[in-house]
């Protein structure tokens, strides 16, 4: 039998199947194509959660100019469910609202464990540079 322990990017099985279940559905409501990858569901999901999308993907484009490896929506989404995998199907389909109070609190846990990136002289939380990485993506 298969394993169910995480994957290389964190990710168990329960976790892996509840996420392709999520992306198709996502997939639908953001008008993507049904063979959407998650982090392509994700990225284009993700303009609601901004006050202001262009700013945020003029971030993310500066994050990726500065991080090449990671300029593909499905490598950014692994890095960031590294510690949980929940957060594909957080970024994949929940209100905006949700998106924006879990990502102020990944900023603060961020910022107080020193995991930040420099983006254009600008300080950023990783996953905050991330995740505008993956709008920037959209």
């Amino acid at each position: 039998m298969g394993g169910t322990g995480p994957t290389e990017n964190g990710m168990d099985r329960r976790a892996a199947l509840g996420l392709m279940a999520a992306t198709g559905a996502g997939a639908a409501l953001v008008g993507l194509p049904a063979q959407a990858t998650a982090g392509q569901v994700a990225a284009a999901r993700l303009e609601g959660a901004f006050s202001d999308p262009g700013a945020a993907r003029a971030i993310g484009r500066a994050y990726l100019a500065g991080h090449p490896e990671e300029a593909d929506a499905d490598t950014l989404l692994a890095r960031l469910c590294a510690d949980d995998p929940g957060v594909a199907a957080l970024l994949s389909g929940a209100e905006p609202a949700a998106v924006r109070g879990w990502l102020r609190d990944r900023c603060r846990a961020e910022f107080a464990a020193g995991r930040t990136a420099d983006v254009s002289g600008w300080r950023l939380a990783r996953s905050e540079a991330r995740v505008m990485a993956l709008l920037a993506l959209a």
